[in-house]
């Protein structure tokens, strides 16, 4: 992707989809509260946001928007290595994945771009730093192997 590249986003679709998904987090922690993916399905539709917000951000290099981009379309895809309807853990590969992509992002992006665009309450290079620590635990190494390998298929190149 470069600087010059017209990016068509359709601001009214992908609010559907974060109030959407929001909601969906909502309702399933509160019948499952001190669930093991709790804190986890939480995260994601603050990272939706985050990844969003970074493609459209020209601090962002373009092969880092063009990582930001494939890790927004594994979100909104509803087949990856988890489907999205295998609740929550379908949700989960999605944070899982976008949390991949912003640790590689954050080797070459001042970290205060990234912090400037955070809705979440907790500090967004913990939060990165957490998943990443804990992203064997949750998916399984197999899995994770799987999803790092989708994830370099589907991102674009720049």
């Amino acid at each position: 992707m470069s600087d010059h590249e017209i990016i068509i986003i359709d601001p009214g679709r992908t609010e559907r989809f974060y109030r959407r998904l929001r909601q969906r987090a909502v309702d399933w922690l509160a019948e499952h509260r001190g669930e093991k993916f709790a804190d986890v399905v939480l995260l994601a539709p603050d990272l939706f946001v985050l990844l969003g917000r970074l493609m459209l951000d020209k601090r962002v290099s373009a092969k880092d928007r063009a990582v930001v981009v494939g890790a927004l379309l594994y979100f909104l895809s509803p087949i990856d290595v988890i489907p999205d309807f295998i609740f929550p853990i379908g949700v989960v590969d999605d944070v899982v994945a976008a949390v991949i992509a912003l640790n590689g992002i954050l080797n070459r992006t001042d970290p205060a771009v990234i912090r400037e665009h955070w809705e979440g309450s907790d500090d967004v290079l913990e939060v990165i730093q957490r998943i990443m620590d804990r992203a064997d635990l949750l998916l399984g190494s197999g899995t994770l192997k799987r999803l790092r390998k989708s994830l370099t298929r589907r991102t674009p190149s720049a």
